[in-house]
């Protein structure tokens, strides 16, 4: 049962001509119903990426994983899912509003650093922390399976936006996870952010 709330969000997801904004709008509604349910949904990967960099990077879907001691079983996920108007779909992969929402596991993090929070007028999202993210996408650009063209483009979007200013990082604790035996991949993070330092820097007249 779709309730005169939802659809009227629904509307308003529909009618959004900006494909990041769409996506971010989504992401809130389909939190709320989860987070109304007792579960406590995370933005994670790409999306997470696409909302932080205000849509310089696409990431295309939403992708939801867990936090917390209860994780969504598949009828939770139906039942939560049909309440935000999804169609035919799942377990994993529903489409509503045009685009597809991708809901995973628990969430996965190194950071010591809190989740952040992006509120919308539909409400409030809650993102894997930058600080995993940077590392987990310079990771699989440059030391995953040999060089990822889309992963390169995707980190060197996210370093240039915090770089430039649009985040706030903790350029320790992204050191400190680069470092950790999970990833090691420490000197490949500090070599990225050397390069799309200067590429900022070559960028301004």
């Amino acid at each position: 049962m779709i309730s005169e709330e939802t659809r009227e969000a629904l509307r308003r997801i529909e009618s959004e001509k900006d494909a990041s904004v769409k996506a971010l709008l989504l992401a809130a509604l389909v939190s709320g119903v989860f987070r109304q349910a007792g579960f406590a949904p995370v933005i994670v990967g790409g999306s997470a990426i696409e909302f932080y960099t205000d849509g310089a990077y696409m990431s295309g879907d939403v992708d939801i994983c867990w936090s917390g001691p209860h994780l969504p079983g598949p009828a939770d996920q139906a039942r939560a899912m049909i309440a935000c108007g999804a169609g035919p779909g799942g377990p994993r992969t529903w489409k509503v509003a045009g685009l597809f929402v991708d809901l995973l596991g628990a969430v996965e993090t190194f950071a010591t650093s809190d989740y952040a929070s992006m509120d919308t007028p539909l409400g409030s999202v809650v993102l894997q922390p930058v600080e995993d993210l940077i590392v987990e996408r310079v990771f699989a650009a440059r030391c995953w399976t040999g060089p990822n063209a889309a992963a390169e483009d995707c980190a060197r979007k996210l370093l240039a936006t915090a770089l430039a200013g649009g985040l706030t990082v903790d350029w320790l604790e992204v050191e400190r996870i680069a470092a950790l035996p999970a990833y090691d991949c420490i000197q490949s993070v500090q070599a990225m952010k050397k390069e799309v330092t200067a590429a900022l820097a070559e960028e301004v007249p």
